[in-house]
């Protein structure tokens, strides 16, 4: 049985997913019926319970041997992911897969970066067996700009020229997927890239490309970035660390392509082209 925490986010429900196409039995951490019944219908079973619910966590670890650990970015992130690595150690799980990110590092310029490799040494440390992924920005996060994109042919960011080697979500989970079911993967980490890197503007082409009609890269200072966060809702906090990240692609970092993808599944990472296509309705309005 397999425990995945996050299991109603981008990656989570991707890999669920994947994972019962594989027949791989999954128990999926929700924190209502409700937010459940989705997952229910791909087949896995449901537990109830909070991430901060040390006795809720012990339940859904029971007779599980493996477990996938993804949260959200709250404050507090550090506290709630290692105390999941140590309920996972009082479980006896097997194998602990941890999605973490990409240039997780103690000196990191970013902060949600220095919790990331915090947990990644808990996790170390705990005598579980391990797998870190690290997968680099997504495709999908351009999803949040479709209404721009539908409205105005424009997306806007802070990336300057830099050249991001970003990823399907649906790669990311088939590693994921790959690395709970198969042996050969404890003890690794795995930085995840697509199998390019594109600067915004490359992937405005490509956008106009599939979508038939003129879409525009806006490069925008820093704070505005920040601002747009900040105004649908993304906590404070977290705005100016995602713009520290964004604007820290300028130096390069982010444009390293990794073979993982390829070297873990037996098949090539997904273009940014064949993804767009897959989500041009999106961004029709």
């Amino acid at each position: 049985m397999i425990l995945i925490t996050g299991a109603n986010g981008t990656v989570g429900s991707e890999l669920v997913r994947q994972l019962r196409e594989k027949g791989a039995p999954v128990r999926a951490l929700v924190r209502s019926a409700e937010k459940g019944e989705a997952l229910a219908a791909l087949g896995a079973e449901v537990a109830i319970g909070d991430l901060e619910d040390a006795a809720s966590v012990d339940a859904a670890l029971a007779g599980c041997d493996h477990a996938f650990l993804l949260t959200a970015i709250p404050p507090n992130q550090v506290a709630i992911q290692n105390a999941f690595v140590d309920a996972c150690a009082r479980a006896g799980i097997e194998h602990l897969v941890k999605l973490s990110a990409w240039n997780a590092s103690d000196d990191a310029p970013v902060e949600m970066l220095r919790w990331h490799r915090e947990t990644e040494r808990a996790i170390e440390a705990s005598g579980v067996g391990w797998t870190i992924l690290r997968p680099n920005n997504f495709f999908q996060n351009t999803l949040f700009q479709a209404g721009s994109i539908a409205a105005d042919g424009a997306f806007y960011g802070c990336f300057g020229d830099a050249a991001v080697s970003s990823i399907d979500v649906r790669d990311i989970a088939a590693v994921a997927a790959a690395v709970l079911t198969e042996p050969g993967h404890m003890g690794t980490t795995l930085d995840l890239s697509g199998p390019e890197a594109l600067t915004q503007a490359q992937m405005a082409a490509t956008l106009s490309d599939v979508l038939g009609r003129e879409v525009r890269y806006v490069d925008v200072p820093r704070q505005a970035v920040v601002d747009s966060m900040t105004s649908i809702g993304i906590p404070g906090y977290l705005a100016e660390d995602l713009g520290t990240l964004y604007a820290s692609f300028a130096d390069g970092r982010a444009a390293r392509v990794t073979s993982a993808v390829q070297d873990v599944t037996g098949r090539p990472a997904r273009p940014f082209a064949d993804w767009a296509r897959d989500a041009a309705p999106a961004f029709h309005g």
